[in-house]
C-alpha cells in the first residue's frame, strides 16, 4: 500500500487487510527496494506452493498417470 496521508492505525489495517508491508516517510529507496523484492519473493513462493498443491492433488486423483509422469 501506497498512502501519502497514512498513520499507524492505517498502515496496520492495510496489512490486516493483504497489503504486504508498508513504508513509512522519509521513503528510502533501499527499504522501498528491499520491501518490493521480499513481495515479489512471496508472490513467487505462494504460485509455487499453489502448483505443488494442485500437482499433489490431480495426484491424488490420478495416481496411475502421475506416478508414470514422475518416474
Amino acid at each position: 500500500m501506497m498512502s501519502g496521508h497514512g498513520t499507524v492505525e492505517t498502515a496496520v489495517e492495510a496489512t490486516r487487510l493483504g497489503a504486504f508491508d508498508f513504508v513509512e516517510k522519509p521513503l528510502s529507496l533501499a527499504k522501498l527496494l528491499r520491501t518490493v523484492e521480499r513481495a515479489l519473493d512471496a508472490g513467487r513462493q505462494k504460485r509455487q506452493g499453489s502448483r505443488s498443491l494442485a500437482a499433489a492433488a490431480d495426484c491424488a486423483r490420478r495416481p496411475k498417470s502421475c506416478h508414470a509422469a514422475h518416474t
